[in-house]
Formats: structure tokens, C-alpha cells, sequence
């Protein structure tokens, strides 16, 4: 009997032991148990960028695109290491531009996202890669040369560097065509404005050069507003432009009893070049080299300073670009308005080709690429169309173009 009670008491004792154990998790040898991690050992690679996608629009081309920043698995690489209590992952994924690095510790996430988004867009004349965005082309231009090509290419100027706020583009001197020519020809500006055909002489005298055209203009007479007179023939204008048997009184041309003040430019202008060779054309004769002075004409050496010479004075007939005739009277010429139009259609015959002259040798920056580009862009076409000038088809544009190696 008691024997029987000693079992009893020993079998109730491990009851109880084994009890214990069980309360208080223990094994055998006093070791707490692992616990598997409740978080995944790995994140995938395709960790979303915290950064949207941003869209950079660059206004006067319809092939702009919106930047993307995307991941994907098929563009993940994933490095993974394994660790004593758990897997530490390292993944990076490149996709559209954007890289995002995460690492992943068992027991516990830790991520570090890095994302580099790169701006893919397309600009005026040509698409962007890497980080060659808008903002971020940088060079500079220099101009020099015609007073008439000045006020479109400044336009133009002014919005390119709106597009390109890193770009600086410097007028020189704005002078006339023949420092546009000569300056062109010895590699000292980008690009040397030119308002005048670019004739054999110019080739042999400036064999550097190649001339870009860029547009046509007219080349419009001017007179007072107050003038009666409407149109003029080519034989009327040369003869009160030459130095013999000059036409010299308003009402020899069916206006009023006035002295007529020729005004015109000085040598070495594209517009002069332009105006003597269409007037002398015809088996009208020539006009001479100093045709105007010997006439007793006021000579003006810009644009702006005949047009105001003009509007000034109601003697005053004078002939300008006929995108810069402002508060000026323009007369038709054989019975044909000056209009773009008739420029375009070739009725209107005193006209001209609007240059770029470029060196032949010169290795355009970025920059000067890209304003050329833009030039002959939607954008830019838009504008020296609503100055009153007459632009090239798209096939000339890219002919021109090809001149100097570059496509639109």
C-alpha cells in the first residue's frame, strides 16, 4: 500500500513537470524555439518609384512625348544573399529611366528607394536622349550681318532661349549684309545674316560661306501716308533713283507738287543689292555704284532709319523689308501689291532670299544645331510667317538643311 501511494506521488510529479515545460515553451536543453518571420524574405525588384512621371512639353513640335518613369520584372536584375536568420535581397530595376534600389531584412523591412527619373522628350528638329532635356542644352550663339534679317531673327532668338533658358545667343554687329558675308566667311560668328540673292561674286569672294536660306521676303517702296500715289512702275522707280534724267517732282507721278526725297541704303546692304539689281533689270541700265548719292539721296545705313526717314517726311519715298514697313504707305509696283502672297507667286518681283550664312568649316555646337533646327521647325515657320514672310515647303526646308549636315 504504500509502495502504491510512492508511485502515485512520483507519476503526479512528472505530471507537473511536464506541465512547466509545456507553459513555458522549453525543450530539453533550455533553448527558446525559433519562430519563422512573419515578413516575406524577399520584396520583389519591381518596387513601384515613389517619384511620378513628370511630362515635359516643349510648345512648336507635335512629336512631343511625355517622360515615363516605369518598372517592370523584365527589366530587374536581383542579387540575393542569404543570411543567418534571414535573407537580405538587393534588387534594382531600370526601366524607362528610373532606378529603384530596395533591401529587404527578414524579422523586419528596411527599404531604401532611389529613383533617378530621366526626361525623355522631343524638341524642335531632332529627339532627346539621356539627360539632354530643353533646360539643359547649354552653348552659345553669335549673329552679325543684316538690319532687315534683325528683327526675325531676334524673334526667333527670343523664343529659342525661352525653350532653352541655358543657351545665350549674342547679336553683334547688326550692320548691314556685308558684315554678315565677311564675318560668316572668316569663321568669327555663328551665323552672318544675309538679305540679298547670293550671287557668283558672293561665291567667289566668299567661298566659306554656305548660304542657308531660311525665307523669302519683298523688298516694299514706302511713302508718306499722306502721298496720293498708289503704284509706281519698275521704269518710274528707276527713274527717280538714277543719276541722269532723274523724275524728280511728286506730280510727275500723278501725285501733288512736291520734290521727291529719295532715301536709300548704303553700300554693302542686302536691301540695296537687292533693290538695284531687280530696278536695273529689264534693259532699264545700271544704276551705277554710287547711283543714289550722285542723285543726291539721303543715305541710310539700317532699316529702321529709312522707314523713319519715310514716315517722317512727306516728300520722302524710300524701300524697306516688307516685313518691317510699319506706319509706311506701300505702293504697289506695276500694278502688283506687295503681299506675301504675290512674293510666294512671284508677281511681286522685287524680291529676295532671307541667308544664314554659315562657315563651311565650322563644327556647330549643340546650340547653333538645335537654332537652325528650330528655324525650320512648325514653331519657328509660325513666326516668320505672321511677320509678313513667305517660308519654304517642307521638302525645301530639309534640302536647306542637308547643306550644313542636319535633318528636321
Amino acid at each position: 500500500m504504500k509502495m502504491r501511494k510512492t508511485i502515485l506521488a512520483l507519476l503526479m510529479c512528472f505530471a507537473m513537470c511536464a506541465s512547466l515545460f509545456a507553459f513555458t515553451g522549453c525543450e530539453g536543453d533550455g533553448a527558446v524555439p525559433t519562430t519563422p518571420a512573419t515578413t516575406p524574405a524577399t520584396t520583389p525588384a519591381t518596387t513601384p518609384a515613389t517619384t511620378p512621371a513628370t511630362e515635359a512639353t516643349v510648345a512648336g513640335n507635335d512629336d512631343t512625348s511625355p517622360a515615363e518613369a516605369t518598372t517592370g520584372a523584365p527589366d530587374a536584375t536581383t542579387a540575393g544573399t542569404t543570411a543567418a536568420g534571414g535573407t537580405t535581397v538587393a534588387g534594382t530595376t531600370v526601366a524607362g529611366g528610373t532606378t529603384v534600389t530596395g533591401t529587404t531584412v527578414a524579422g523586419g523591412t528596411t527599404v531604401a528607394t532611389t529613383v533617378a527619373t530621366t526626361v525623355t522628350t522631343r524638341r524642335p528638329g531632332g529627339s532627346l536622349t539621356g539627360n539632354d532635356t530643353p533646360e539643359n542644352l547649354r552653348g552659345s550663339i553669335s549673329i552679325s550681318g543684316s538690319t532687315s534679317l534683325f528683327p526675325s531673327v531676334s524673334a526667333l532668338a527670343e523664343r529659342f532661349r525661352q525653350i532653352h533658358p541655358g543657351v545665350t545667343i549674342n547679336f553683334g554687329q547688326v550692320t548691314g549684309s556685308g558684315t554678315g558675308r565677311t564675318q560668316a566667311n572668316n569663321n568669327s560668328v555663328s551665323f552672318g545674316m544675309v538679305s540679298a540673292t547670293w550671287s557668283s561674286g558672293n561665291r567667289n569672294q566668299f567661298p566659306n560661306v554656305i548660304p542657308l536660306v531660311i525665307c523669302r521676303d519683298g523688298v516694299a517702296m514706302i511713302v508718306h501716308s499722306s502721298n496720293s500715289v498708289s503704284n509706281l512702275t519698275m521704269e518710274q522707280v528707276h527713274s527717280i533713283y538714277k543719276v541722269e534724267n532723274r523724275i524728280t517732282n511728286w506730280s510727275d507721278l500723278g501725285g501733288a507738287n512736291l520734290t521727291i526725297s529719295a532715301v536709300s541704303r548704303e553700300n554693302g546692304s542686302g536691301t540695296r543689292d537687292c533693290f538695284q539689281s531687280v530696278i536695273q533689270d529689264g534693259g532699264r541700265g545700271s544704276l551705277g555704284s554710287n547711283y543714289d548719292a550722285q542723285a543726291g539721296a539721303s543715305i541710310q545705313n539700317s532699316t529702321g532709319a529709312v522707314r523713319e526717314n519715310v514716315v517722317n517726311n512727306p516728300n520722302a519715298i524710300g524701300y524697306v523689308s516688307l516685313a518691317s514697313t510699319g506706319n509706311a504707305k506701300v505702293l504697289s509696283l506695276d500694278g502688283v501689291a506687295a503681299t506675301p502672297a504675290n512674293v510666294l507667286n512671284g508677281s511681286y518681283q522685287l524680291q529676295r532670299p532671307f541667308i544664314m550664312g554659315i562657315n563651311r568649316n565650322r563644327e556647330l555646337n549643340d546650340a547653333e544645331k538645335e537654332f537652325l533646327k528650330f528655324i525650320f521647325s512648325d514653331e519657328g515657320t509660325k513666326i516668320l510667317t505672321d511677320l509678313g514672310l513667305v517660308t519654304l515647303s517642307d521638302g525645301q526646308k530639309t534640302e536647306q538643311l542637308a547643306l550644313v549636315n542636319l535633318t528636321r
